[in-house]
């Protein structure tokens, strides 16, 4: 027995190491595959709600905005997506085989099976779920969906969103915004929804800022993402395609 054998036998015996039991190792592998697939499941979840916010706003209108498309992407999914990604690879470089694989090639594999899962997840409308679990459950992020769509209050760029309050001779409608400005829409030229326009319907007015509070508008879009903020739902939760800008 060489001096190195010898040293590690006696520390061994003076410390009193016992081997781990083998049910532990077990448990401990098992643990970390479980967590693992917790965390490709969050990460598929997040994609599913990323996917069917970006699916679900109105990107006629979006590119209107100040700051362009970038500033409404779903940014809060998207991070927590990449934390799961992350948590995902640390802990499968932790199972029983996990070391011999290069942890890029790890991510990779988990953003890509994540993306199919949450795919699927958004397909059957689960990622629908989820989010208006969290808006009508979870104050916290109802309050910040609301600061988001603050920035869909922009007038003087063409958007103004509101309920309406008064529709006068079909040339005219009251509008009450997120301040609870009363505005003038001259829809004269307007192009409707094929249904008729009902007072209480949340509605964003595509067009110009004419006035302090008047506005002309060139299109009427649904309300959809603006239920939070203007504090009531509108009629359908679907964007409709008849609708023009």
């Amino acid at each position: 027995m060489n001096k190195v054998s010898k040293k590690i036998l006696d520390q061994i015996e003076k410390k009193h190491i016992k081997p781990t039991p083998k049910w532990q190792f077990l448990l401990m592998h098992t643990a970390m595959w479980g967590l693992f697939a917790a965390s490709i499941l969050l990460g598929s979840i997040a994609v599913s709600v990323a996917l069917f916010k970006i699916v679900a706003s109105d990107w006629t209108i979006i590119p209107r905005l100040p700051g362009g498309p970038f500033i409404y992407l779903p940014y809060l999914w998207i991070l927590i997506f990449g934390i799961m990604i992350f948590i995902a690879s640390v802990l499968f470089e932790k199972t029983e085989k996990g070391y011999k694989h290069q942890i890029w090639i790890v991510a990779v594999a988990s953003i890509v099976l994540s993306i199919i899962l949450g795919s699927i997840l958004f397909a059957v409308r689960f990622g629908e779920g989820v989010e208006n679990s969290l808006r009508d459950n979870f104050k916290p992020y109802r309050q910040y969906q609301e600061l988001r769509e603050e920035i869909f209050h922009a007038p003087d760029h063409g958007v103004l969103p509101g309920r309406i309050i008064e529709i006068r001779d079909d040339i005219m409608i009251m509008m009450d915004d997120f301040s609870g400005i009363r505005w003038k829409v001259d829809i004269t030229d307007a192009k409707l929804p094929l249904r008729d326009l009902r007072e209480g319907e949340i509605v964003i007015a595509v067009g110009e800022k004419t006035g302090e509070s008047e506005f002309k508008a060139e299109g009427i879009r649904p309300g959809n993402i603006m239920k939070d903020r203007l504090g009531m739902p509108p009629r359908n939760g679907v964007n409709h395609p008849e609708l023009t800008r």
